[in-house]
């Protein structure tokens, strides 16, 4: 609920969604190190230099109910048709 209240807000490009939250973790990555990010978890990413990065969305029998609300285009906030964004 508070991820789509701050991704609908009008001034969402003057909030950081970080400071909206109770607990926010901050992960720095070496070059050659790999972080998997659980099903489901927002997140940003900041590339301070030129990077070569592969994303993509791992599905396992774990969890499936949250796999399918993120994957399920119908989404208000991944559907820009009804008024969203696509920022995941």
């Amino acid at each position: 609920a508070l991820f789509e209240a701050w991704s609908s807000s009008r001034n969402q490009p003057e909030l950081f969604f970080g400071d909206q939250v109770d607990r926010c973790f901050r992960c720095h990555l070496r070059q050659g190190q790999t972080l998997f990010i659980p099903t489901g978890w927002i997140h940003a990413v900041l590339t301070p230099v030129d990077s070569l990065a592969f994303g993509g969305h791992f599905l396992h029998s774990l969890n499936i109910g949250m796999q399918l609300r993120w994957l399920n285009p119908t989404r208000r906030d991944l559907n820009p048709t009804k008024g969203g964004s696509n920022h995941t």
